[in-house]
């Protein structure tokens, strides 16, 4: 019996909070993986050797999105953005504590990301939307219009260096809207033409529970949103912990000393 969309969404939110727990660094590493793999034209030769795949499901322009120059790209694609995490979301910051408490600031992912598609996209494209959701700690489910067997091989890609389908996994792209009015979706990576960026983001603004966060990349050639060396910020919340380290009965007051109150 195939696993439903709902099925694998419910699945997916209960075995988030591990995979968020992992960390930035261990995530990069099994991320690093990946590219390996990218970079290795394996998928390029799975998907150009099976024949039977290539007429029936195929067309020309996905396997070129496929060529050994398009992986390698992909695969650089990867590892600069697990760089930058490591870079930007890998610690933990300490703030000011204004009467001795102590601080902490730490970059936690938001969820479980839709990346979806409405057209053919490059396959750098994809894998950079991919890195930078599941680096940033969250779950990714993948719905691509014209490339669902690239988004399968990706996804088992994906399994063979160590993410379990509860972590990674892509359903048919009908099953999109469904999906972005879900309130326990996290946010939305789309790519794509820019009425269906409009059409989603009225989907979003008008559902009930969390404010998702739409990530939008439309310019298929130059990629901008994608060469954004901070974009791994907008997959990500964060997290603050207090601990008073002030003697019991103090005056609570003091706690509202340097927030800018007159």
């Amino acid at each position: 019996m195939l696993e439903t969309t709902v099925q694998k969404l419910t699945n997916m939110l209960a075995s988030w909070p591990a995979w968020n727990d992992l960390g930035v660094t261990s995530r990069g590493e099994l991320l690093q993986a990946w590219a390996v793999l990218l970079s290795s034209h394996a998928l390029s030769a799975e998907l150009s050797s099976n024949q039977s795949l290539t007429k029936q499901l195929l067309s020309k322009q996905q396997i070129l999105l496929m060529d050994e120059e398009a992986t390698i790209l992909a695969s650089q694609m990867a590892n600069y953005h697990v760089r930058q995490a490591f870079e930007l979301i890998a610690g933990t910051e300490t703030m000011p504590g204004p009467t001795g408490e102590t601080n902490t600031l730490t970059p936690v992912g938001r969820g479980v990301f839709v990346i979806a598609a409405d057209c053919e996209v490059p396959i750098t494209a994809i894998v950079g939307f991919i890195t930078c959701a599941l680096v940033a700690g969250n779950s990714v489910i993948l719905a691509l219009s014209e490339q669902p067997i690239i988004a399968d091989h990706l996804c088992m890609s994906l399994k063979e260096v160590g993410f379990k389908k509860s972590v990674v996994c892509h359903v048919p792209y009908s099953e999109l809207e469904v999906l972005i009015k879900t309130p326990s979706i996290a946010g939305v990576a789309f790519m794509g033409s820019t009425p269906q960026a409009i059409n989603i983001n009225r989907s979003l603004a008008s559902r009930q529970g969390q404010i998702a966060s739409l990530i939008v990349e439309t310019d298929l050639q130059k990629l901008p949103t994608l060469a954004d060396s901070y974009l791994i910020l907008r997959f990500i919340s964060e997290k603050t912990q207090t601990i008073n380290v002030t003697a019991v009965g103090g005056n609570a007051a003091l706690l509202t000393l340097g927030n800018g109150d007159e």
